[in-house]
C-alpha cells in the first residue's frame, strides 16, 4: 500500500492516449474496496479517460 501503483497505472493509460494514439478500451481490475478511491483519482489526474464502473455479484461474475 502507498507504493504508487494507482497513479502508476493512470499515468500509463494517460501516456498510451497522448503518446500513441490508443484511447482504449482498457480494462482495469482492482479490488471493490479501492474501486472508488481510483475513480476519484482518474477524475482528478486524467479526466478525459471515460470511467466505466462494472461490478456484481459472485454469480454474476461467473467463468464459463
Amino acid at each position: 500500500m502507498g507504493l504508487g501503483k494507482t497513479l502508476q497505472t493512470i499515468s500509463f493509460m494517460a501516456f498510451l492516449r497522448e503518446n500513441r494514439r490508443e484511447n482504449g478500451p482498457h480494462l482495469v481490475i482492482v479490488p471493490l474496496t479501492t474501486l472508488d478511491n481510483w475513480i476519484r483519482e482518474l477524475g482528478r489526474w486524467c479526466p478525459e479517460i471515460r470511467v466505466l464502473r462494472y461490478w456484481g455479484i459472485k454469480e454474476d461474475r461467473v467463468c464459463v
